[in-house]
Formats: structure tokens, sequence, C-alpha cells
């Protein structure tokens, strides 16, 4: 039998944890219980008799549009930037893009009421929203200044709720239709083939407006939101990517304020994972996004440091770690035929709320075996 070459690898991951010990995710709050339905928003406002009518910028833009506007969407980037996208202004749904508070390139689509979720590799998917004409059916990518618009299958809808899964996919909740009335639909989108499925269940609750928050067992709680009679969303529910159930809690979660490595993909344990598979870290608690880089998580092998890059998502929750040609001249490509593991799940804090996992896996026979130790900061 040929003796086949293993690299070991070492994974590290320096985390900074959020200096007020607290989730770095916004705090919750219950939607109004009044939305505009989609005529309303779509309707342009005329100006007021004697006024001037706004001086469009680049983009359909008006150039006095610069504050936050109603249905706008502020997305947290994995450098620690924020993407506001869209709104309606007094003219309507606009094409705005603001990049850290500065006039960017603008969206493809004028659009309100919309989704824009961080994916695994960096981009962000801008779904669904108004226009003035109603429902938008297309869809865009951005990344790095760039709006790429695209025909999804996904149903169209507003004010619904897209949420990153540890698996790279993007969960869509509730929303309204055409009609304006709340939506129980659930639906995965996945972003390899830009392709959705409709889920078998169905929220006990239609209910748009609401929040959706990835937990730390990977599982999507969904709250608050407003009902097709205007009151407010009484039931919390729960999907499960694992199972593909959607249970009503009937108290409140008790949430842990240790920082741990809930689980990962690859899961611990496994083996044969070829390299150019996801690798996908889930924590017990959000961190800070940028704190999520590669110079944070790093991998090495006996040679030194392997290019990789790294994308944090859903407010810190997750981390996605990739092989990556474009690196400094330090590091170097993983070699093709090697094969990494999972790391452990079990983080511990340290002083300076920083905390140092490092991943060891070792080849024996056909199986790859990790061991998990924790270092002091000065062995880094």
């Amino acid at each position: 039998m040929n003796a086949q070459k293993y690299i070991s690898l070492i994974l590290f991951l320096l985390l900074l944890v959020p200096a007020s010990g607290q989730q770095a995710t916004p705090s919750p709050q219950r939607p109004a219980a009044a939305t505009p339905a989609p005529a309303q928003v779509a309707q342009a406002r005329k100006p007021a008799l004697g006024q001037r009518s706004p001086t469009p910028r680049p983009g359909g833009v008006a150039a006095q549009v610069t504050g936050p506007l109603l249905g706008q969407s502020m997305t947290l980037l994995p450098d620690g930037g924020t993407l506001t996208l869209g709104g309606a202004a007094a003219s309507g749904p606009v094409t705005r893009a603001l990049l850290n508070g500065r006039v960017a390139v603008p969206l493809g689509h004028a659009r309100a009421y919309h989704s824009a979720t961080v994916l695994s590799d960096g981009r962000v998917l801008v779904f669904g929203g108004l226009d003035d004409k109603g429902l938008v059916t297309s869809a865009e990518l951005y990344k790095v200044g760039r709006f790429q618009p695209f025909q999804s299958n996904l149903a169209p809808r507003a004010h619904h709720s897209a949420t990153l899964l540890t698996d790279g996919r993007v969960l869509i909740a509730g929303g309204i239709s055409a009609d304006g009335k709340p939506l129980d639909r659930l639906e995965l989108w996945d972003p390899w083939t830009k392709t959705s499925q409709i889920l078998p269940p169905h929220l006990s609750q239609a209910r748009r407006s609401h929040k959706a928050t990835l937990q730390s067992d990977g599982s999507v709680r969904i709250e608050y939101g407003v009902l097709a009679d205007g009151l407010a969303a009484s039931k919390v529910e729960v999907y499960s990517p694992d199972t593909g159930a959607l249970t009503i809690l009937d108290s409140p979660e008790e949430s842990s304020s240790e920082l741990k490595l809930a689980a990962s993909i690859p899961g611990n344990g496994a083996q044969g994972v070829k390299l150019d598979s996801l690798i996908a870290l889930r924590f017990s608690r959000a961190l800070g996004v940028k704190t999520l880089t590669s110079a944070t998580i790093a991998m090495r092998d006996q040679r030194g440091p392997v290019a990789i890059q790294v994308e944090g998502a859903e407010v810190g929750m997750l981390a996605f770690v990739a092989p990556s040609d474009g690196s400094p001249s330090t590091a170097r490509p993983i070699p093709p035929d090697c094969h990494y593991r999972s790391p452990s799940s079990a983080f511990r804090r340290k002083r300076l709320r920083r905390t140092l996992a490092i991943l060891t896996p070792t080849p024996v026979g056909n199986q790859m075996i990790h061991r998990f130790r924790r270092c002091k900061r000065d062995r880094v």
C-alpha cells in the first residue's frame, strides 16, 4: 500500500469578546403594529405646493436623502463596516446604497422592506421588498462595491426575515404577499445553486416585520412581528435545520454567557473531509464580527502559515474559513491532497477577554483524529 502524504494543520482561533461582555446583537425591539401596505409604500408622495422637487443623484436617489429611511436595511459586514440599502423616500422606494455612511454604487433595483444577508463567502444577498409597482421579484448579490442582479425562484415577499444557517443556506421566513397579508411560509435558499425549496412546516402564526435570530444550537428563533389583524404575534417559534421541525416555545429559553464553540462543519470526529469543503464555526454567543479575520483565525502546518479567508456572519455567531489564493507572501495555499479536522467544542475564557484554541489534527491510518489543547497568549 502506497503511503499517503498528510500535512497536519493547526487551526488557531484568537477571538475578541465584546468589551461589555454582552452579546453583540441589536437589542430586540417589537415592531410597530401598523406597517404600510404595498400600495401605500409604493405610492409616491408629491412635494408640497411651492416646494421644488428633489434634485436626483446618480442611481435615482434624491440629493437630500441622507438620513434613515423607512424600510431600509442595515447590514453588518465581515470587516465591521455597515451597508445601508434602499428604503422609502418621499418619492417612493430608492436604489440608495451607503457604505459606512458614504454614498456607494446604487442597487440595481429600487426597493424597501427587503432583506440583506451576509453569506458564507462575504457576499450579501439582497432579496424581496417593495418598489413603486408592488413586490420586487428579482434579487441581487453585493460584493466589493458591485451589485449583480439575478432571477430567483424564491417567492416574492417583503417585511420578511432572512437568516444565514451554519451550512451556508439562508432561511427565509414570513413577510407579506402581493395582497399585503402576512405569510406563514418558510423557504431555504441555496447560494451555490441559487435555488430555493419550500419547507413543509408552516409558522403557526403568519407574521411580518418579525425578528429571526440564529441560536447557539444552529436553530432559528422567530419571534415578535405583526399578524393579519394588526395585533402583535404572541408565539415564539423555533426552526431546526437538523430535524426540519418547527416548534413553539412554551417558555423562554435560558441563554448561557459562557463563550464556547457550539458546533462546526465538518462536525467533531468527521473523516476524509476535503479542503475545499465548507468550514463553518458556530459560537455559543455572538462575537465582534470585526475580530473574526485571518489575523485571529489562522491555519498552520509544519512549514508555517497557510493562506485562508475568514468571513464573519450573523452578527458574529458564525465564522466561515476557506483556503485563499490571494494571501500575504508569508502564507501558502493548502496542498490539494491535504485533509483537515474540525475543532473541539471547548473554549475557555482568558484574561483580557481573549480565548485561544488550537486544533492539532493527527493522521492515523485512514482516519484523521484531532486533539485539543489550550495555550497561553505568549505562545502565538
